[in-house]
């Protein structure tokens, strides 16, 4: 086991664009028109009604639906500099994805896997797939999701900023880029 410090990072919205092809979905089922950085709910689903409509069809399990199907999750574009923010992490660090498998869908995590070793290098013992970061140890935690900062068991948590997250104060925040300097901070003291 190696003692350089573990820096955590999140995948959808830290490495990859997550937001515009949801919100693609979003509209596609009847949700509102919103480009990526309008978007202000961290569960874009919540976009969507959660009972049937008059057809029977419920959007939001219509949406969860097409981004577990086979293809959608290895689509996925990375995020600009996120390549060079995880280099650069790697230089003082033992850099581990941490992201959440998707309930029902059969590739979704098998996808994800290929997706982190094409775009970033990631191979299998620097994956940790939970939908409990309250589990992961490490010393600093990049994420988008507030309650993941506010669950992580971990060190320090960094909420790399978005608009679903411009309300929150608890955590300190920045760009990604700007997690560098932190984590760098948070693996030397």
């Amino acid at each position: 086991m190696s003692s350089r410090r573990t820096i955590c990072v999140d995948c959808d919205e830290v490495l990859s664009d997550f937001m515009t092809p949801a919100l693609h979905i979003i509209r596609k089922l009847g949700g509102p028109y919103l480009k990526r950085d309008e978007a202000v709910f961290w569960d874009v689903s919540l976009l969507l009604p959660n009972e049937p409509d008059e057809y029977g069809c419920n959007p939001r399990a219509a949406f969860m639906a097409e981004i577990g199907q086979y293809g959608w999750c290895s689509a996925l574009k990375p995020l600009p500099d996120a390549a060079d923010v995880i280099e650069a992490l790697r230089s003082f660090g033992n850099v581990v994805c941490v992201t959440a498998p998707l309930e029902g869908s059969a590739t979704w995590s098998h996808e994800r896997l290929l997706w982190l070793k094409k775009h970033f290098g990631f191979d299998k013992k620097h994956v940790v797939l939970t939908n409990n970061k309250a589990l992961v140890r490490g010393h600093v935690l990049a994420d988008d999701g507030p309650h993941n900062c506010e669950d992580w068991g971990g060190g320090t948590a960094f909420l790399v900023a978005r608009n679903h997250n411009a309300y929150e104060t608890r955590f300190p925040r920045g760009s990604f880029s700007q997690f560098i300097d932190y984590a760098k901070q948070c693996v030397e003291d």
